[in-house]
């Protein structure tokens, strides 16, 4: 008679219902089922996967990343594919280890390799943007275009971005699109720029609309200040000042143009009362955000008062719009200068201005002469 010597594992069953127990939320018996079996069956690598779970989230016990990227590590040696995505993710965000973008490229790239969608995606990002690698567009849009099949979202809208640079507008097309009708807010801002344009896809006006209207209701500020201001204008949308009003208050605590915009209101009393402290407080909130347009706003304000105090809080502003590049500003500090007859300072300024390709101070300059001794005279 054969006898078979069949060994029987004893925790087999424990960890059956370890991974049972996680995946209906009991995270709290799963744990201490986890633990039990990690202790005892040492070549059970997915429970170190499950385990590592638990700590990377905080499921059944606080989270605790070197635990979560140890027992990663355990899984990953096994071949588990989400482990070695996990450790790559550990080492791109310094999360239970030291960041490393070497291995964080290695683990992503074996993972991708072997067909993990966001592994694709993180990768993607890496060639995107050269993190741990030379930059490449074209191989990031490679990746995140395999990463996007598989539903990845992210990977759609940004690898709608990469195949626009890479002047392929029908891939970038369908991309955006398929991210859109996921709720994505940049993609159906993109998507309904496409639409408009008829770039990459068929022009439709009242499908871009659609879509601008759709990214705008989602949050997305570009589409919002869009939308605004066809309101404001009347283009594709009924004229109105109150709608644009309503779709700038939207982002008014942290949109700069939207802050400009409704503190022009404020100022002509339209839509709103007429009302120049509040405007002049949103023009400051633009300008601490280092808008030069808000800043040139305040100092035609203060130009209005025409005293000695203004005049120096005019010159301020302007100086202000220039640090941010402002070439309007430098044109406007040549032509004060101009004014009060400094023709040196009024010189030096409309050359900044007219360097930058500002059409006014080009004009402007066409007065003057410089001699060979540096002086600055009127042309005769």
């Amino acid at each position: 008679m054969t006898v078979f010597n069949i060994k029987i594992n004893p925790y087999a069953g424990v960890y059956k219902r370890a991974v049972e127990l996680f995946e209906s939320g009991y995270y709290n018996e799963a744990f201490a089922k986890l633990k039990v079996v990690i202790q005892n069956d040492l070549d059970n690598y997915k429970a170190n996967f499950y385990i590592a779970e638990c700590y990377f989230h905080g499921f059944g016990t606080e989270k605790k990343y070197d635990l979560a990227f140890d027992n990663y590590s355990i899984a990953a040696s096994k071949q588990h594919l989400e482990a070695i995505y996990k450790v790559g993710y550990c080492y791109e965000f310094s999360l239970g280890t030291n960041k490393d973008d070497a291995q964080m490229i290695s683990r992503y790239t074996q993972a991708a390799k072997s067909g993990h969608k966001l592994a694709q995606y993180r990768l993607g990002l890496c060639y995107k943007n050269g993190r741990g690698v030379e930059q490449n567009i074209s191989v990031a849009a490679t990746y995140f275009l395999n990463s996007a099949k598989g539903g990845v979202v992210e990977a759609q809208r940004e690898g709608g971005i990469c195949f626009e640079k890479l002047n392929q507008p029908t891939a970038s097309a369908t991309l955006f699109l398929a991210a859109a009708e996921h709720n994505d807010p940049y993609s159906c801002y993109k998507i309904g720029t496409f639409y408009e344009q008829g770039y990459g896809c068929e022009k439709k006006y009242e499908l871009a609309m659609h879509f601008y209207i759709t990214a705008a209701s989602l949050g997305d500020e570009d589409a919002i200040l869009l939308i605004a201001e066809r309101y404001k204008k009347g283009i594709g949308l009924e004229k109105s000042i109150n709608n644009a009003i309503n779709w700038w208050n939207k982002i008014i605590d942290s949109n700069s143009i939207a802050q400009i915009e409704v503190a022009k209101c404020y100022l002509l009393g339209l839509g709103v009362e007429q009302n120049q402290k509040r405007a002049i407080k949103l023009l400051l909130q633009a300008a601490n955000q280092k808008n030069p347009e808000a800043c040139i706003f305040l100092a035609k304000l203060y130009k209005k008062e025409e005293t000695e105090d203004s005049n120096k809080e005019y010159v301020n502003w302007l100086l202000k719009a220039v640090e941010y590049d402002s070439s309007e500003a430098m044109y406007l500090l040549g032509k004060y200068h101009e004014e009060k007859e400094n023709i040196k300072e009024c010189y030096r300024w409309y050359s900044f201005a007219a360097n930058n390709e500002y059409e006014p101070a080009k004009e402007a300059l066409k007065k003057y002469k410089k001699t060979i001794f540096g002086n600055i005279k009127f042309r005769t």
